[in-house]
């Protein structure tokens, strides 16, 4: 006999972002009862998007939304699938956005944990990308000092994480002090390379040394060389003179502020030429 306090205990939507939003049942049936905001949220986006899965309390499974549909409508209690041997389980990505209304009324966006448990969670990421989110997440749990971590841009940042991934042996991080190891030494690989690559521009002292320098960096910098490859040769010119005067740049992130307003002054740049023919306009006419 089924558990009085058994029930679907979330729902979750994956939106056209590709990130997995949850919501818990009761706060939805809550806020649909007063026509709040965390309802509209999930009648949006399930309009758009459709559910995804919904999470069973007993089974502890994020169940197909769309078998389960399937199941309740060739006469199957609801419960009874999702609590069955039959439930279809759907992958779900380690992180999840959960979303709740606050204090004040307004949305609340969570990452969380799907798994609850930051070594597994880790051990089970499938993307660079997830990684760099996980390492926030576990920031408390691994006891982590991420100044140095918040101190990079978005490319050493997701360095970090494509580095934890590949360093994940076969059986996974034995526990969190290995895992917290691993990140500190990636951190500290990925500021020195950064570090290197303000230098780089910094020390940059002739036009075709800073041309040689962006080019060379531009991908640990976040900034796109071929636009400047693009530039006809006074535009480029003028641009590699004001990067030049920029220096010393204190940061990557401050080379690429300064890299992509000297770009917008000269591609909005258009040169007009006046020439005197010795031509009246009746004859320019005819």
């Amino acid at each position: 006999m089924r558990p009085v306090a058994a029930a679907i205990e979330s729902y979750t939507i994956k939106d056209t972002d590709n990130i997995v939003y949850q919501y818990n049942f009761q706060d939805m049936l809550d806020s649909y009862n007063r026509n709040g905001l965390l309802w509209e949220d999930f009648d949006t986006r399930m309009m758009r998007a459709g559910v995804y899965t919904v999470y069973d309390d007993k089974s502890l499974l994020y169940v197909d939304f769309a078998a389960l549909l399937t199941a309740y409508n060739s006469g199957m209690d609801v419960m009874d699938y999702t609590e069955s041997a039959d439930a279809k389980e759907l992958t779900m990505p380690e992180v999840l956005k959960q979303i709740t209304t606050g204090q004040d009324g307004k949305l609340t966006f969570r990452d969380i944990l799907r798994s609850g448990d930051i070594v597994s969670a880790i051990n089970n990421a499938s993307s660079a990308s997830e990684m760099r989110q996980l390492i926030v997440i576990g920031t408390e749990k691994l006891s982590l000092d991420l100044t140095d971590f918040n101190a990079l841009n978005t490319y050493g940042k997701n360095q970090v994480g494509k580095i934890v991934m590949e360093s994940r042996p076969e059986g996974g991080y034995e526990n969190g002090e290995a895992i917290k190891l691993v990140i500190e030494d990636a951190i500290s690989n990925a500021l020195t390379m950064q570090q290197e690559a303000v230098k780089t521009i910094n020390d940059a002292s002739t036009k075709e040394g800073m041309l040689t320098a962006l080019t060379s960096a531009g991908n640990l910098l976040e900034v796109d060389v071929t636009r400047v490859t693009k530039l006809v040769p006074e535009a480029k010119e003028t641009f590699i003179t004001i990067m030049l005067e920029g220096r010393p740049y204190a940061t990557a992130e401050a080379i690429k502020v300064a890299y992509i307003s000297a770009l917008q002054s000269v591609e909005m740049t258009r040169v007009i030429t006046y020439v005197d023919y010795d031509y009246n306009l009746t004859y320019a006419i005819n």
